[in-house]
């Protein structure tokens, strides 16, 4: 990592990221409400555990070459300065391409940033070519990992006590897990309850063709959720790749006063009208962010004052309820 990055992000990770409870889902009649709650988490500072969920099937050679060409310029982005990393792939069956390859079981193990070849080795491993399951399932896929057994055997040494954990999904489509978003994020808190856990995405931002490609790309609306239960950030899988994924990191890491409005796969829209935030009992006020917090349509997201975030810090979760359409 360089000088001036461990410089800068020295003063930045000393603030508080969110993490979110699973959010719950009430349909009132013919009307779908969402509630969710979050807590500003501190970050450790130094350690952080990279586990990549790369997606192996057969359209995804570009994106996996612009990851490895980028991935020098990722790490430097992440904040901690000793990281370890691991990689998985989105197949859960037998990985009829890469039979070397065991659904959930981290490839070539654990990759040190102390390790002289950390780069290469971690270039190597996150080679997983397309020849993988076409029913791509990264939840199920990063629940295995993280879960007996393999936690106690094959990826043991992956997770550290006191380690921030990084997710960071790289796919072109839908998630087709069993689990979903709710009880992935669950599952994670109860293995880290007392560190930050933050996800990003390189995935397409809408129906998307990328330029040289001739298939549609469509937003996965699971993945989409799970970032922004850790208070994550998306990247596009188009454009300039190297700016994209460190603009996320960064946004990931830093915009601790920013929340996407979570939505379900068939309405997405929250009604601006109906959005309450409530901190214990009190109800803040909308439109001023001096002292509450203002909504952009645009990109659904709420921003809260510094007056409100330094509230929760001592007095508990910010409650979030509104209707989605």
């Amino acid at each position: 990592m360089s000088h001036f990055l461990t410089m800068l992000f020295a003063v930045l990770i000393t603030t508080p990221s969110f993490a979110l409870s699973p959010f719950h889902i009430d349909e009132r009649g013919t009307e779908t409400w969402i509630n969710l709650k979050f807590n500003p988490v501190a970050s450790s500072g130094a350690m952080a555990d990279v586990l990549f969920v790369i997606d192996d099937s057969g359209s995804m050679t570009p994106h996996q070459a612009n990851l490895i060409k980028n991935l020098e310029t990722f790490v430097n982005s992440v904040p901690q300065t000793s990281l370890q990393a691991g990689v998985i792939t989105t197949s859960t069956g037998n990985t009829y391409g890469n039979p070397k390859f065991k659904a959930g079981e981290l490839i070539n193990g654990v990759h040190k940033s102390t390790d002289s070849n950390f780069i290469a080795n971690l270039t190597k491993a996150l080679n997983v070519g397309n020849m993988g399951d076409g029913t791509e399932k990264p939840f199920d896929s990063l629940k295995m990992a993280l879960s007996e057994p393999l936690i106690s055997t094959a990826n043991k040494d992956f997770l550290r006590a006191n380690a921030d954990l990084y997710i960071v999904f790289l796919t072109d489509t839908q998630d087709q897990s069993v689990v979903d978003e709710n009880a992935l994020f669950a599952h994670l808190k109860s293995l880290k309850p007392q560190n930050s856990i933050t996800s990003i995405a390189g995935m397409a931002l809408d129906k998307t063709t990328c330029k040289g490609e001739d298939y549609e790309m469509t937003r996965p609306a699971k993945i989409q959720n799970f970032v922004t239960l850790t208070g994550g950030s998306v990247f596009s899988l188009c454009g300039d790749f190297a700016k994209n994924i460190t603009d996320a990191i960064k946004f990931a890491t830093i915009t601790e006063n920013t929340l996407v409005l979570p939505g379900t796969d068939s309405l997405k829209t929250p009604v601006f009208s109906s959005i309450q935030v409530k901190l214990g009992s009190d109800v803040i006020s909308a439109g001023n962010i001096q002292t509450g917090w203002i909504y952009d349509s645009s990109t659904k997201t709420i921003t809260f004052s510094d007056s409100v975030i330094n509230k929760a810090l001592s007095s508990g979760p910010i409650e979030v309820t509104y209707q989605v359409q």
